[in-house]
């Protein structure tokens, strides 16, 4: 096989596999989507129903539910995918530079480099974390743990 037929095929399955990793971590709507889906009902509904004060009860429930409760934690699954097509896509860029000989290899290796950079980052989506309903990662500050800590810091 010459090397457009592999890249051509390498394409194809990176985009395949792609989509359909796509539409398997496809999240259905968040739980604040629901909750502001739900205060809209809220305030269709004519105040002397019954079930109005029901579905406000319910809503300030999953609201304390989203304030206590820390964020599942997840793969990101996107930056995988994308990190390991780019490099599969280089790295077949690699060894087509790499059977063209001579100078050519020291691009060659300059992509060879690239291409462990981008494995290593779509592999560094695999590890667990903290995400928000859209999948970003979640950034925490340090909090100070006691007035002394700023005692300390100051002097």
């Amino acid at each position: 096989m010459n090397s457009a037929t592999v890249g051509a095929i390498a394409t194809g399955v990176i985009g395949v596999v792609g989509g359909l990793l796509n539409q398997l971590v496809r999240r259905p709507p968040g739980l604040r989507d629901e909750i502001h889906a739900d205060l809209e009902l809220w305030k269709e509904l004519p105040d002397e129903v019954h079930s109005k004060t029901v579905l406000m009860d319910h809503i300030n429930s999953r609201i304390v539910h989203l304030s206590t409760q820390s964020d599942a934690k997840s793969r990101g699954w996107n930056g995988v995918v994308i990190g390991l097509s780019f490099a599969l896509i280089i790295g077949a860029g690699t060894i087509f530079v790499w059977n063209l000989g001579h100078l050519w290899r020291l691009l060659a290796a300059l992509l060879a480099l690239l291409t462990l950079l981008f494995a290593g980052l779509g592999l560094a989506d695999l590890e667990k974390t903290e995400r928000d309903e859209k999948g970003n990662k979640i950034q925490r500050k340090p909090t100070p743990v006691s007035p002394e800590y700023h005692e300390a810091e100051n002097d």
